[in-house]
């Protein structure tokens, strides 16, 4: 018979069984904190932005900068568009569907702004 009794060996393995679930749990616990922190982050700046915007608009107008009257989609810019759409296909349809309701805007909105030369 071995030196260690029954009752000894049957101690240290839920000892480590023991230190073994609780480190698994505090890690897993660690890892929602910083994801609910990271999610925090984001939706704080998310939050921020707008206030910011917010304060700093011109008085009577949305604050966005005037859309040029002889604007042209410029081939790297499609290029770019077109691999994001290949690579990421739902950012493909997010890029076509902005490109819809650009084209779809009317023209009086468009006509505010001033010459890109």
């Amino acid at each position: 018979m071995s030196s260690t009794s029954m009752p000894q060996q049957d101690a240290v393995a839920s000892s480590r069984l023991y230190r073994a679930v609780w480190r698994w749990y505090f890690y897993a616990g660690l890892i929602v904190a910083l994801n609910a922190l990271f999610c925090l982050m984001v939706i704080f700046a998310c939050v921020s932005g707008v206030v910011m915007w917010w304060m700093r608009r011109p008085a009577g107008r949305i604050g966005v900068p005037a859309y040029p009257r002889d604007f042209r989609l410029g081939f790297g810019m499609a290029a770019i568009a077109l691999a994001v759409g290949i690579a990421f296909p739902l950012g493909g349809v997010a890029i076509l569907a902005l490109a819809i309701i650009d084209f779809l805007l009317p023209a009086r909105l468009k006509e505010a702004g001033v010459s890109s030369n």
